[in-house]
Protein backbone atom coordinates (compact mmCIF):
# COMPACT_ATOMS: atom_id res chain seq x y z
CA UNK A 1 0.00 0.00 0.00
CA UNK A 2 2.47 2.20 1.14
CA UNK A 3 5.08 1.56 -2.11
CA UNK A 4 2.14 1.94 -4.59
CA UNK A 5 1.30 5.50 -2.59
CA UNK A 6 4.62 6.77 -2.85
CA UNK A 7 4.89 5.59 -6.65
CA UNK A 8 1.59 7.28 -7.51
CA UNK A 9 3.11 10.43 -5.46
CA UNK A 10 6.63 10.30 -7.66
CA UNK A 11 3.89 10.40 -10.56
CA UNK A 12 2.52 12.87 -9.30
CA UNK A 13 5.09 15.24 -8.73
CA UNK A 14 6.94 14.54 -12.17
CA UNK A 15 3.39 15.28 -13.62
CA UNK A 16 3.48 18.63 -11.74
CA UNK A 17 6.43 19.59 -12.73
CA UNK A 18 5.94 18.58 -16.43
CA UNK A 19 3.08 21.29 -16.28
CA UNK A 20 5.14 23.75 -14.58
CA UNK A 21 8.03 23.70 -17.54
CA UNK A 22 5.14 23.92 -20.02
CA UNK A 23 3.24 26.81 -18.49
CA UNK A 24 6.92 28.31 -17.96
CA UNK A 25 7.28 27.94 -21.61
CA UNK A 26 3.86 29.15 -22.48
CA UNK A 27 4.96 32.67 -20.62
CA UNK A 28 8.24 33.25 -22.07
CA UNK A 29 8.65 35.67 -24.96
CA UNK A 30 7.91 33.62 -28.08
CA UNK A 31 10.03 35.99 -30.59
CA UNK A 32 13.53 35.30 -29.29
CA UNK A 33 15.94 35.19 -32.34
CA UNK A 34 16.09 38.00 -35.20
CA UNK A 35 17.72 36.79 -38.71
CA UNK A 36 19.85 40.23 -39.99
CA UNK A 37 18.23 40.70 -43.93
CA UNK A 38 20.19 44.06 -44.70
CA UNK A 39 20.95 46.36 -46.52
CA UNK A 40 23.97 47.24 -44.85
CA UNK A 41 24.62 50.48 -43.24
CA UNK A 42 20.54 51.34 -44.25
CA UNK A 43 18.58 53.43 -42.07
CA UNK A 44 15.06 52.08 -42.28
CA UNK A 45 13.06 54.34 -41.11
CA UNK A 46 9.79 52.61 -41.67
CA UNK A 47 7.86 49.50 -42.33
CA UNK A 48 4.64 48.66 -43.97
CA UNK A 49 2.74 45.00 -44.23
CA UNK A 50 0.00 45.11 -46.82
CA UNK A 51 -2.99 44.17 -44.12
CA UNK A 52 -4.78 41.63 -46.93
CA UNK A 53 -1.71 40.25 -48.38
CA UNK A 54 1.10 40.62 -45.76
CA UNK A 55 4.00 38.90 -47.65
CA UNK A 56 3.82 42.59 -50.12
CA UNK A 57 5.67 44.75 -47.20
CA UNK A 58 7.34 48.01 -47.36
CA UNK A 59 10.17 49.55 -46.00
CA UNK A 60 10.97 53.15 -45.84
CA UNK A 61 14.99 54.34 -46.09
CA UNK A 62 16.58 57.32 -45.40
CA UNK A 63 18.06 58.41 -48.89
CA UNK A 64 17.62 55.46 -50.60
CA UNK A 65 13.44 55.83 -50.65
CA UNK A 66 11.59 52.70 -50.79
CA UNK A 67 12.14 48.95 -50.53
CA UNK A 68 9.32 46.45 -51.45
CA UNK A 69 8.82 42.43 -51.61
CA UNK A 70 5.74 41.33 -52.90
CA UNK A 71 6.60 37.54 -51.88
CA UNK A 72 7.33 37.41 -47.93
CA UNK A 73 10.83 39.21 -48.94
CA UNK A 74 12.47 35.87 -50.81
CA UNK A 75 13.71 39.11 -53.28
CA UNK A 76 12.59 42.91 -53.14
CA UNK A 77 13.43 45.95 -55.21
CA UNK A 78 13.18 49.77 -55.11
CA UNK A 79 10.40 51.21 -55.67
CA UNK A 80 11.15 54.89 -56.31
CA UNK A 81 9.41 55.48 -59.41
CA UNK A 82 7.88 59.38 -59.41
CA UNK A 83 9.46 59.97 -55.67
CA UNK A 84 11.26 63.18 -55.97
CA UNK A 85 12.32 62.78 -52.09
CA UNK A 86 13.90 59.74 -50.94
CA UNK A 87 13.92 60.45 -47.13
CA UNK A 88 10.76 58.46 -45.65
CA UNK A 89 9.61 58.43 -42.64
CA UNK A 90 6.21 57.03 -42.89
CA UNK A 91 3.43 55.17 -44.58
CA UNK A 92 0.27 54.17 -44.55
CA UNK A 93 -1.90 51.71 -46.15
CA UNK A 94 -5.69 51.99 -47.26
CA UNK A 95 -7.14 48.71 -45.44
CA UNK A 96 -10.07 48.48 -48.27
CA UNK A 97 -7.97 48.43 -51.19
CA UNK A 98 -4.13 47.95 -49.94
CA UNK A 99 -2.92 49.29 -53.78
CA UNK A 100 -3.19 52.46 -52.30
CA UNK A 101 -0.16 53.61 -50.20
CA UNK A 102 1.14 56.72 -48.92
CA UNK A 103 4.40 58.05 -47.81
CA UNK A 104 5.11 60.93 -46.01
CA UNK A 105 8.65 62.32 -46.52
CA UNK A 106 10.70 65.11 -45.71
CA UNK A 107 9.86 66.95 -48.91
CA UNK A 108 6.10 66.06 -49.22
CA UNK A 109 3.10 63.37 -49.04
CA UNK A 110 3.16 60.86 -51.67
CA UNK A 111 0.72 58.46 -53.32
CA UNK A 112 0.82 55.05 -55.31
CA UNK A 113 -2.44 53.75 -56.62
CA UNK A 114 -0.83 50.91 -58.06
CA UNK A 115 0.86 49.31 -54.63
CA UNK A 116 4.46 51.68 -55.53
CA UNK A 117 4.67 50.81 -58.81
CA UNK A 118 4.65 54.77 -59.37
CA UNK A 119 3.92 57.47 -56.92
CA UNK A 120 2.49 61.57 -57.09
CA UNK A 121 2.66 64.10 -55.17
CA UNK A 122 -0.16 64.65 -52.67
CA UNK A 123 0.33 68.20 -51.42
CA UNK A 124 -2.04 70.84 -52.63
CA UNK A 125 -3.45 72.41 -48.88
CA UNK A 126 -0.25 71.08 -46.88
CA UNK A 127 1.74 74.54 -45.92
CA UNK A 128 4.35 72.36 -44.16
CA UNK A 129 5.41 69.16 -46.36
CA UNK A 130 7.86 67.59 -43.69
CA UNK A 131 5.61 64.69 -42.88
CA UNK A 132 6.07 62.59 -40.07
CA UNK A 133 3.22 60.40 -39.48
CA UNK A 134 -0.06 59.22 -41.59
CA UNK A 135 -3.42 57.42 -40.74
CA UNK A 136 -5.96 56.47 -42.50
CA UNK A 137 -9.74 56.09 -40.85
CA UNK A 138 -10.36 52.42 -41.45
CA UNK A 139 -14.21 53.00 -42.04
CA UNK A 140 -13.62 56.15 -44.66
CA UNK A 141 -10.33 55.27 -46.23
CA UNK A 142 -10.32 58.39 -47.91
CA UNK A 143 -10.31 60.26 -44.62
CA UNK A 144 -6.51 60.65 -43.84
CA UNK A 145 -4.79 62.86 -41.35
CA UNK A 146 -0.83 63.86 -41.85
CA UNK A 147 0.97 64.89 -38.93
CA UNK A 148 3.87 67.60 -39.62
CA UNK A 149 7.10 68.83 -38.45
CA UNK A 150 6.33 72.57 -37.64
CA UNK A 151 2.28 72.59 -39.20
CA UNK A 152 0.04 70.41 -36.98
CA UNK A 153 -2.26 68.14 -38.36
CA UNK A 154 -4.41 68.03 -41.66
CA UNK A 155 -6.94 66.43 -42.91
CA UNK A 156 -7.82 65.14 -46.24
CA UNK A 157 -11.59 63.30 -47.31
CA UNK A 158 -10.71 62.88 -50.48
CA UNK A 159 -7.39 60.34 -50.24
CA UNK A 160 -4.96 63.06 -50.35
CA UNK A 161 -6.68 65.29 -53.10
CA UNK A 162 -6.65 67.94 -50.91
CA UNK A 163 -5.74 69.50 -47.46
CA UNK A 164 -6.86 71.03 -44.43
CA UNK A 165 -5.57 72.52 -41.27
CA UNK A 166 -7.12 70.79 -38.17
CA UNK A 167 -7.62 72.96 -35.31
CA UNK A 168 -3.85 70.72 -34.13
CA UNK A 169 -1.46 73.38 -35.32
CA UNK A 170 1.39 72.64 -32.59
CA UNK A 171 3.81 70.91 -34.95
CA UNK A 172 6.08 68.25 -33.95
CA UNK A 173 3.54 65.16 -34.30
CA UNK A 174 5.33 62.46 -34.26
CA UNK A 175 2.31 59.61 -34.37
CA UNK A 176 -0.66 59.54 -35.11
CA UNK A 177 -3.24 57.05 -34.43
CA UNK A 178 -7.26 56.44 -34.66
CA UNK A 179 -9.80 54.32 -33.03
CA UNK A 180 -11.26 51.86 -34.87
CA UNK A 181 -14.54 51.48 -33.53
CA UNK A 182 -15.36 55.11 -33.55
CA UNK A 183 -12.57 56.96 -36.00
CA UNK A 184 -13.87 60.34 -35.01
CA UNK A 185 -11.52 59.42 -31.83
CA UNK A 186 -8.24 60.43 -33.23
CA UNK A 187 -4.62 60.98 -31.12
CA UNK A 188 -2.02 62.95 -31.93
CA UNK A 189 1.64 62.85 -30.70
CA UNK A 190 4.39 65.27 -30.59
CA UNK A 191 7.32 66.76 -28.53
CA UNK A 192 4.53 68.20 -26.02
CA UNK A 193 1.95 65.43 -25.13
CA UNK A 194 -0.68 63.72 -26.37
CA UNK A 195 -3.42 65.30 -27.57
CA UNK A 196 -7.29 63.72 -28.48
CA UNK A 197 -9.81 64.77 -30.78
CA UNK A 198 -13.09 63.14 -30.87
CA UNK A 199 -15.00 64.73 -33.67
CA UNK A 200 -12.62 63.94 -36.39
CA UNK A 201 -9.98 67.12 -36.17
CA UNK A 202 -12.74 70.05 -35.77
CA UNK A 203 -10.90 70.39 -31.98
CA UNK A 204 -8.23 68.42 -30.06
CA UNK A 205 -7.87 68.38 -26.11
CA UNK A 206 -4.52 67.92 -24.11
CA UNK A 207 -4.51 64.82 -22.23
CA UNK A 208 -1.50 64.39 -20.49
CA UNK A 209 -2.32 63.59 -16.51
CA UNK A 210 -0.01 61.39 -15.46
CA UNK A 211 2.79 61.31 -18.38
CA UNK A 212 6.09 61.81 -16.65
CA UNK A 213 7.61 62.41 -20.22
CA UNK A 214 5.96 64.38 -22.38
CA UNK A 215 7.71 63.81 -25.50
CA UNK A 216 6.01 61.32 -27.33
CA UNK A 217 7.87 59.41 -29.89
CA UNK A 218 5.08 56.70 -31.19
CA UNK A 219 1.25 55.78 -29.77
CA UNK A 220 -0.47 52.53 -30.71
CA UNK A 221 -4.23 51.83 -29.74
CA UNK A 222 -6.10 47.71 -28.63
CA UNK A 223 -7.54 47.29 -31.81
CA UNK A 224 -10.32 45.23 -29.80
CA UNK A 225 -10.40 47.37 -26.58
CA UNK A 226 -9.75 51.12 -28.30
CA UNK A 227 -9.70 52.81 -24.54
CA UNK A 228 -6.03 51.06 -23.82
CA UNK A 229 -3.69 53.00 -25.41
CA UNK A 230 0.14 53.16 -25.10
CA UNK A 231 2.19 56.04 -25.44
CA UNK A 232 6.52 55.70 -25.95
CA UNK A 233 8.13 58.63 -24.84
CA UNK A 234 11.57 59.94 -25.42
CA UNK A 235 13.21 59.11 -22.26
CA UNK A 236 10.16 58.37 -19.75
CA UNK A 237 9.35 54.52 -21.32
CA UNK A 238 5.71 53.06 -22.03
CA UNK A 239 2.98 54.92 -20.67
CA UNK A 240 -0.30 53.32 -20.97
CA UNK A 241 -3.79 54.50 -20.88
CA UNK A 242 -6.72 52.64 -19.84
CA UNK A 243 -9.51 54.98 -20.28
CA UNK A 244 -8.58 56.96 -23.64
CA UNK A 245 -5.77 58.91 -22.78
CA UNK A 246 -7.93 60.34 -19.45
CA UNK A 247 -4.84 59.24 -17.27
CA UNK A 248 -1.35 57.60 -17.90
CA UNK A 249 0.73 55.09 -15.71
CA UNK A 250 3.96 54.11 -16.64
CA UNK A 251 4.31 50.50 -17.47
CA UNK A 252 8.51 50.02 -17.28
CA UNK A 253 8.83 47.39 -15.01
CA UNK A 254 11.74 45.60 -17.13
CA UNK A 255 12.13 48.13 -19.31
CA UNK A 256 16.12 48.93 -19.08
CA UNK A 257 16.08 51.00 -21.87
CA UNK A 258 13.52 53.93 -21.71
CA UNK A 259 14.15 55.74 -24.67
CA UNK A 260 11.40 54.38 -27.04
CA UNK A 261 11.42 54.49 -30.70
CA UNK A 262 8.39 52.75 -31.77
CA UNK A 263 5.77 50.34 -30.69
CA UNK A 264 3.78 47.77 -32.38
CA UNK A 265 1.06 45.40 -30.87
CA UNK A 266 -0.10 41.89 -32.05
CA UNK A 267 -3.08 42.54 -33.79
CA UNK A 268 -4.89 39.25 -32.59
CA UNK A 269 -3.68 39.37 -28.73
CA UNK A 270 -3.09 42.81 -28.48
CA UNK A 271 -1.55 42.25 -24.99
CA UNK A 272 1.49 41.27 -26.47
CA UNK A 273 3.49 44.54 -27.04
CA UNK A 274 6.29 45.29 -28.34
CA UNK A 275 8.70 48.61 -27.64
CA UNK A 276 11.82 49.51 -30.30
CA UNK A 277 13.99 51.28 -28.40
CA UNK A 278 17.42 54.01 -28.68
CA UNK A 279 19.97 51.58 -28.53
CA UNK A 280 18.32 48.57 -25.89
CA UNK A 281 17.22 46.91 -28.91
CA UNK A 282 13.73 45.24 -28.80
CA UNK A 283 11.62 44.34 -25.58
CA UNK A 284 8.38 42.06 -25.31
CA UNK A 285 5.54 42.29 -22.81
CA UNK A 286 3.07 39.22 -22.87
CA UNK A 287 0.97 41.20 -20.41
CA UNK A 288 0.16 44.39 -21.70
CA UNK A 289 2.99 46.06 -20.38
CA UNK A 290 2.85 44.71 -16.41
CA UNK A 291 6.60 43.51 -17.47
CA UNK A 292 9.00 43.59 -20.42
CA UNK A 293 11.69 41.26 -21.59
CA UNK A 294 14.61 42.11 -23.76
CA UNK A 295 14.31 40.37 -27.04
CA UNK A 296 17.80 41.10 -28.74
CA UNK A 297 18.97 37.60 -30.21
CA UNK A 298 20.25 38.06 -32.93
CA UNK A 299 20.46 41.80 -33.10
CA UNK A 300 23.67 43.32 -34.33
CA UNK A 301 21.82 47.01 -34.45
CA UNK A 302 20.06 47.71 -31.30
CA UNK A 303 18.82 51.17 -32.78
CA UNK A 304 15.41 50.29 -33.41
CA UNK A 305 13.36 52.89 -35.31
CA UNK A 306 10.22 51.18 -36.62
CA UNK A 307 8.66 47.85 -35.86
CA UNK A 308 5.57 46.04 -37.75
CA UNK A 309 4.01 43.41 -36.82
CA UNK A 310 2.18 40.35 -39.86
CA UNK A 311 -1.43 41.21 -39.53
CA UNK A 312 -2.20 37.23 -40.25
CA UNK A 313 1.02 35.31 -39.05
CA UNK A 314 2.04 37.80 -35.96
CA UNK A 315 5.21 35.47 -35.48
CA UNK A 316 6.53 37.33 -38.31
CA UNK A 317 7.89 40.60 -37.37
CA UNK A 318 10.01 43.12 -38.76
CA UNK A 319 12.82 45.38 -37.16
CA UNK A 320 14.43 48.68 -39.14
CA UNK A 321 17.39 49.81 -37.51
CA UNK A 322 19.91 53.21 -37.58
CA UNK A 323 22.40 52.54 -40.06
CA UNK A 324 22.15 48.63 -39.63
CA UNK A 325 19.68 47.60 -42.32
CA UNK A 326 16.22 45.51 -41.16
CA UNK A 327 15.95 42.07 -39.57
CA UNK A 328 13.09 40.21 -39.39
CA UNK A 329 11.72 37.62 -36.48
CA UNK A 330 9.61 34.46 -37.66
CA UNK A 331 9.78 32.41 -34.70
CA UNK A 332 11.06 29.40 -37.22
CA UNK A 333 9.15 30.59 -39.80
CA UNK A 334 8.94 33.44 -42.85
CA UNK A 335 11.64 34.63 -45.56
CA UNK A 336 14.06 37.65 -45.44
CA UNK A 337 12.90 40.81 -47.14
CA UNK A 338 14.25 42.76 -49.52
CA UNK A 339 16.28 40.35 -50.58
CA UNK A 340 17.35 40.81 -54.14
CA UNK A 341 17.74 44.60 -53.18
CA UNK A 342 20.64 44.54 -51.13
CA UNK A 343 23.14 44.21 -53.52
CA UNK A 344 21.21 47.10 -56.02
CA UNK A 345 21.83 49.67 -52.42
CA UNK A 346 25.34 47.84 -52.07
CA UNK A 347 26.42 48.87 -55.29
CA UNK A 348 25.92 52.41 -54.70
CA UNK A 349 28.33 54.93 -53.63
CA UNK A 350 26.96 57.32 -51.77
CA UNK A 351 25.15 56.78 -48.15
CA UNK A 352 22.83 59.12 -46.95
Amino acid sequence: MCKSLKGIGAKLIIFMLMVNVILLCRTLPSHAAWTYIGPSKIYISSVAINPVDPKTVYGGTWGYGILKSTNGGSSGALANKGLTNLYINCFAINPVNPKIVYAGTWKGLFKSTNAGASWTTVNKGLTDTDIYSVAINGSNPNIIYAGTWTGGVFKSTNGGANWGATSMTIGGVTSLAINGKNTKIVYAGNVGGVYRTTDGGTSWTEINTGLQDTYITSLAINPLNPSIVYAGTFSGGVFESTNAGAKWTAVNKGLTNKQIDCLALNPLNPKIVYAGTYGGGVFESINAGASWTAVNKGLKNTIINCLAVNPKNPKIIYAGTDGGGAFVNTNGGGAAVYGSAVEEIDSQDARP
